[in-house]
């Protein structure tokens, strides 16, 4: 973990330090990122590598307090909580009330169902069911057609 951290400074360090001396001085500073700023920690001006590992290492103990400027930073001070963010599966996005055929047809849970989906062998009657869904003939069964179906089909 240390060493991903102290990579991870030098990159920054790489990415900003314009005159090559290995610290970021007040004019580079200046020209980065705000939270670079704050990670000078003993107020002499400059940003080293290490103050740039410590100040990444707080952000990796924060993490759920990322503002605009970066994590922690003065930017968003209110921001205290933990925030999730993980994504949402397109399966748990689909809406309710699907019919309960959908759900098991979609083998690979992403929101939708293909014809190599709805059957395991060709038939010319499992093909016509297929298409009777599939409202716009695209070869795909949305969640918004499998509703259409399923009202119009009540």
């Amino acid at each position: 973990m240390q060493a991903r951290l102290r990579e991870s400074a030098e990159s920054v360090l790489r990415q900003h330090d314009k005159n090559k001396n290995g610290v970021l001085e007040r004019d580079e500073i200046a020209q980065a990122p705000p939270w670079i700023k704050d990670a000078d920690q003993n107020r002499d001006g400059t940003v080293s590598r290490d103050e740039l590992t410590a100040k990444l290492a707080e952000f990796g103990r924060n993490r759920g307090e990322w503002g605009r400027g970066g994590p922690n930073s003065s930017a968003n001070p209110a921001s205290t909580r933990k925030t999730s963010y993980r994504f949402l599966t397109a399966a748990e996005r689909l809406p309710t009330g699907l019919p309960d055929w959908f759900t098991p047809k979609d083998k690979n849970q992403d929101g939708q169902v293909t014809m190599a989906e709805w059957i395991r062998f060709w038939s010319d009657e499992a093909a016509a069911e297929f298409a009777e869904r599939d409202l716009n003939g695209d070869g795909i069964i949305v969640a918004a057609e499998a509703l259409a179906f399923d009202r119009k089909n009540r």
